[in-house]
């Protein structure tokens, strides 16, 4: 008896879950977005994430060589102060 009640209350909380899904994507697709998966968003993330360490390294690199603040903000698309913080958390 107890095994079909607990059937009954998942599938009621499939097809709640999959009517919200439902909605969900049809309001994505509404705003002219595709839904994206979730692998897509960590690949997204990661390849950010990336880029954003590259910058960090390239703006240590170039600090090193004795680049000015300005030259580096303008070569990494960092801001000046993402820069001269960069620079403060240096062990040299």
């Amino acid at each position: 008896m107890l095994k079909h009640i607990h059937q009954r209350d998942m599938l009621k909380l499939w097809k709640e879950f999959l009517i919200k899904f439902k909605h969900g994507l049809i309001l994505d697709k509404e705003k002219g977005n595709s839904m994206r998966t979730i692998a897509a968003k960590y690949i997204d993330e990661g390849i950010a994430k990336g880029r954003a360490e590259a910058a960090q390294e390239l703006t240590r690199n170039l600090l090193k060589a004795g680049f000015l603040v300005e030259f580096i903000s303008e070569t990494t698309g960092l801001s000046k102060e993402e820069v001269v913080n960069v620079k403060n958390n240096m062990d040299y």
